[in-house]
């Protein structure tokens, strides 16, 4: 038992500064106010407290192994028995003198041998081992004559006389020196102790006092020599332990025994300012067991203090034992608990919300119980507390970042049903109340957030407007003129709609006009009278408002001051079809009479024009027709599709030339050109996924631009349209540069002061993914019946027109040829085009002809079958035996036959026979 005991001993408690947690445990359990720990000379550590005596039940614990006096008292820390045996990991010596009488634990001394039938020598041998006496269990009674002299001039000595005192004579001074040195830097060890309130360090350095100070409302504030070192705000709650949680195997008799338990939570205050929380760094952050444990693995923004299970030393922490993992789903339930009490009080409603619990990054089933039970009360507890001391849930709440919730004009019912008209996922506006104090950490918990953007959607919104009055549009324009000086609201000014419209809409500063003495009604159809100030309005705003209003952009309406400040801005949705003729029609007549720059006239590309069918498209999308007298026109082609080509209703008897050049200001195109790709292309998104997958590792999100983004006018209708795309392609080919078409894209991507954002990487242009990848490349392929077919193909499945003296029509050959000439060889690149022939090729065309010149054959298929013998004779002499057998081979196979001697006719090979010129014999 000895040798199990030391070793018991030696393994528990290896800290230096463990076995005084254990005493100073002990001493907060005997109700101690006042504790003292001094080194002395002879390396001597007393511990003397203030607190109860020892009585019988207390030395037989101290001699005895898991038999704790503690078990039956609820309000003490030990239960295991095993604290006081710490201290013989670091003496063979511990004298305990208290008023009462004094007795030892001492290893040196001489035990009488007690067993009569045998004696020790015999013992020993028999047993081949040393006796060693259970000394750490048996008691000595120490006569004061006994006390050594340095311990008993120092009790004599001391100024306060302590009724207990525990003398260890330490295997080591420096090593418990510099463990108390540190002690002494660290108040907050003894935050959670139920009774000590002062804690005196004597034979160190210096002298050090610490005070435990507690204050109203739970705050503790801990003194070194009389200086504040910290102040905490301490909650003791009580939580009642569930059945199933008694059935933890590991669970010792004194806990099996209790209904409830106590978890005290602490959260460490500013010093210079009280009421501001500071979060734990990671090295304090440790579970407490009263006293501090060595389990910091959780990093809880707290110091959490309970009865954890842990080994016997306290180094770690049970994480199967279901009573651990009740006490850590019971952390954030009681930590909420607590923020929701803190905030009801006026000294803690600004920063309580500070303390609530965040999931923890540990890994075992202690962090997924405090995890799970995190999530859970975060999100079903109504701890949050309204502006009117109701309680709500996360789902429950709005946070206000306009304010306008206080505001009269507006109040907390419009944001309220704006909101459920929404259908915001997560809100749940059970309440008629539901906004609160703006937190960052009720923010970053998900709590629905109002802010000035969703201000501007509900100004915009016809619930809000069809109750909105012109007395409260004043009010809300004077609090706009108030808060001017606000920064972000400055820069939202000219966004939100906020002045009322004729209409009773909400318009924008730069959308709406004071109304003036000018009234022409040639620009209006009756529903855009909205553009004008409500006439109430304008009586009743204030001059002040009127020129703030003014600078904002609010002008008295003119032609011009209309154009540039309504027409512009709203080129893509200002035409209508009621408005279209006439508004159109006075735009040129100011055009023609010099009141609007050319330049102007080419910003409004997506203003809406009337169609040959009368529809509405933006004049960018648009080409002028054969009564416009265009460049080029194109009408012919295009019988089915009169979207794609501007009305000539705008003409009436004006001169057509003023019209076309208005038009092609506006946007409008009367030729075949490189024209900027819109991202409204409705291939563009294909192109753009496709020139993705050139740069390695790239998604199609992190392209932030291209560089050039060209395209040729209606390039996308040659698509499958063989008539125009002849036309076209042969026009293009005679009018613009290859080189523009050829010249690679450049596409910008990653982060921006990445490489990739700053030089780009090269891709295909436009049109030549285009080419490559529709079919829009003419051709006229000669079917077996004698009739030409009219395709369109994609340009790598055509052979160059360079071929065409081998290929005839029998395959796909470009149509076009401008000036009857063959392409260049940088068209050819540009378009991709084949610009060789295989021998299966060649085959395939013999047999063509074959079948098509059974009965007889044409002088250019005679002329054709020559040249193709001769390309095939030189290609067949240039690859080995094997591969001329597998073409052998495939024309067997084929059946296919080839133009003999014997009457110009076609036989198979098999019947052919070959000479050579070499091999003739002349007559000498």
């Amino acid at each position: 038992q000895a040798s199990s005991l030391q070793t018991l001993s030696d393994d528990l408690y290896t800290d230096p500064l463990r076995f005084v947690y254990e005493l100073v445990q002990n001493a907060d359990d005997a109700s101690s106010t006042y504790l003292q720990i001094a080194l002395i000379e002879n390396g001597y550590l007393i511990v003397s407290h203030n607190g109860k005596l020892f009585d019988e039940n207390d030395v037989r614990s101290l001699c005895a192994v898991n038999k704790s006096t503690k078990i039956c008292n609820s309000q003490t820390a030990g239960y295991k028995g095993l604290g006081f045996k710490a201290i013989f990991g670091k003496s063979d010596f511990v004298l305990i003198v208290t008023n009462n009488g004094s007795f030892r634990f001492d290893a040196q001394y001489k035990f009488n041998w007690t067993w009569s039938d045998v004696d020790q020598t015999t013992w020993e041998h028999d047993n081949k081992r040393k006796f060693i006496y259970p000394w750490q269990i048996c008691p000595i009674w120490t006569e004061n004559k006994q006390i050594p002299k340095s311990i008993h001039t120092w009790l004599s000595n001391s100024k306060i006389k302590m009724p207990v005192n525990i003398i260890i004579r330490l295997h080591s001074m420096i090593e418990t020196r510099n463990a108390l040195e540190e002690l002494t830097t660290q108040p907050h060890t003894f935050l959670f102790l139920q009774h000590i309130r002062q804690v005196e360090f004597l034979g160190l350095p210096s002298t050090s006092i610490i005070h435990i100070e507690q204050e109203s409302d739970g705050l503790i504030k801990l003194l070194h020599n009389k200086n504040q070192s910290s102040r905490w705000l301490v909650s003791r709650r009580e939580v009642l332990i569930p059945r199933e949680v008694h059935k933890d195997i590991r669970l010792p008799e004194k806990l099996r025994n209790i209904s409830s338990a106590v978890i005290g939570l602490a959260a460490m205050l500013q010093n210079d300012n009280p009421r501001n929380f500071i979060p734990l760094s990671n090295k304090d952050s440790v579970l407490f067991a009263f006293m501090p444990t060595k389990i910091s693995t959780y990093n809880l923004p707290l110091l959490v203090s309970a009865n954890f299970l842990t080994n016997a030393n306290r180094e770690q922490i049970h994480t199967d034992s279901i009573w651990n993992q009740w006490l850590f789903e019971s952390i954030p339930r009681e930590t909420i608990e607590w923020v929701k009490e803190l905030i009801k009080k006026p000294n803690w409603k600004h920063t309580a919300y500070e303390l609530l619990p965040m999931p923890t990054q540990s890994r075992d089933s202690l962090a997924s119980k405090y995890n799970e039970s995190c999530s859970n009360a975060l999100n079903y507890t109504k701890f949050i507390c309204n502006t009117r001391g109701e309680d709500l849930t996360l789902s429950e709440a709005i946070i206000d970042l306009t304010h306008l919730s206080n505001q009269q004009f507006i109040g907390t019912e419009p944001i309220r049903l704006y909101f459920l008209h929404q259908c915001v996922p997560q809100l749940k506006l059970s309440q008629s109340h539901p906004f609160i104090i703006d937190h960052h950490r009720l923010r970053d918990l998900g709590v629905t957030i109002f802010t000035w953007e969703q201000a501007i959607d509900m100004f915009k919104s016809k619930e809000f407007q069809k109750k909105f009055s012109v007395d409260s549009n004043i009010q809300l324009i004077s609090y706009l003129y108030d808060s001017k000086i606000d920064k972000e609201i400055a820069k939202l000014l000219h966004r939100i709609p906020f002045i009322m419209d004729r209409n009773k809409c909400l318009q924008i500063p730069t959308e709406i006009f004071f109304p003036s003495k000018f009234n022409d009604i040639s620009w209006y159809s009756n529903n855009t009278q909205g553009t004008y100030v409500h006439e109430d309005l304008m009586n009743k705003l204030k001059s002040d408002h009127i020129k703030w209003l003014e600078q904002l952009g609010v002008a008295f309406r003119t032609d011009l001051s209309f154009f540039y400040h309504t027409i512009i801005p709203q080129a893509s949705t200002f035409i209508n079809v009621e408005n279209a003729p006439h508004t159109i029609q006075r735009l040129c007549h100011l055009y023609v009479n010099g009141q609007i720059h050319p330049d102007d006239l080419k910003k409004l590309g997506k203003l809406s024009l009337l169609t040959k069918d009368n529809t509405l498209v933006p004049a960018n999308r648009l080409y002028l027709s054969a009564a416009y007298e265009p460049s080029l026109s194109i009408d012919n082609y295009f019988p089915t599709m009169p979207h794609l080509f501007v009305s000539t209703s705008y003409m009436q008897n004006d001169c057509r030339i003023r019209w076309k050049h208005f038009f092609v200001l506006l946007g409008v195109q009367e030729n075949i050109n490189l024209i900027p790709l819109n991202d409204n292309n409705r291939l563009f998104q294909y192109y753009h996924e496709d020139q993705m997958k050139i740069i390695f590792g790239l998604n199609s999100n992190q392209v932030h631009r291209y560089k050039y983004r060209l395209t040729i006018t209606f390039l996308e209708l040659t698509e499958n349209n063989f008539d125009f795309a002849r036309f076209f392609w042969q026009y293009v080919i005679q009018n613009i540069n290859v080189r523009d078409l050829t010249r690679s894209e450049i596409a910008y991507w990653g982060q921006h002061n990445k490489r990739g954002a700053i030089f780009g990487s090269e891709v295909n242009s436009f049109p030549q993914w285009f080419v490559l990848n529709r079919s829009c490349i003419p051709v006229q392929i000669l079917s077996s019946n004698d009739i030409y077919k009219k395709e369109c193909f994609k340009s790598i499945h055509v052979y160059s027109n360079q071929l065409s003296p081998w290929i005839g029509r029998y395959l796909p050959t470009f149509e076009c040829t401008p000036n009857g000439e063959s392409l260049s060889d940088a068209w050819v690149n540009f378009f991709k085009f084949k610009t060789d022939l295989s021998i299966d090729d060649y085959i395939y065309i013999l047999h063509q002809i074959y079948v098509r010149n059974q009965t007889g054959y044409d002088f250019e298929d005679d002329l054709r079958i020559q040249k193709i013998y001769t390309n095939l004779l030189n290609i067949l002499s240039n690859i080995d035996i094997n591969q001329r057998q597998l073409y052998r081979e495939k024309c067997l196979s084929k059946s296919i036959c080839f133009l003999s001697e014997y009457n110009n006719l076609f036989m198979p090979s098999e019947e052919l026979n070959f000479w050579s010129i070499d091999e003739l014999q002349f007559p000498s």
